[in-house]
C-alpha cells in the first residue's frame, strides 16, 4: 500500500517530498513529481539523517 507523499520543511520553498512504499522510503523533487525517485531502505535513510543533522531519522 501506498503511502501519502509528504513535504519536508525548509528554508527554501519545501522542495522534497518523502513518503513510505512497499518497505521502502522514496524521495523526490516536489516541483517535478512525475520526475524520478530515490528509493532507500529505512535504515539507509535513518543513518544518511543521523548523518546529517545528528538526530534520529524518522518519517513520522
Amino acid at each position: 500500500m501506498s503511502g501519502e507523499w509528504v513535504r519536508t520543511g525548509g528554508s527554501d520553498g519545501d522542495r522534497v517530498e518523502m513518503r513510505e512504499h512497499d518497505g521502502l522510503v522514496q524521495v523526490r523533487d516536489a516541483t517535478r513529481p512525475g520526475g524520478p525517485v530515490l528509493n532507500f531502505h529505512s535504515s539507509e535513510m535513518s543513518v544518511w539523517i543521523h548523518g546529517a543533522t545528528g538526530e534520529s531519522g524518522h518519517l513520522t
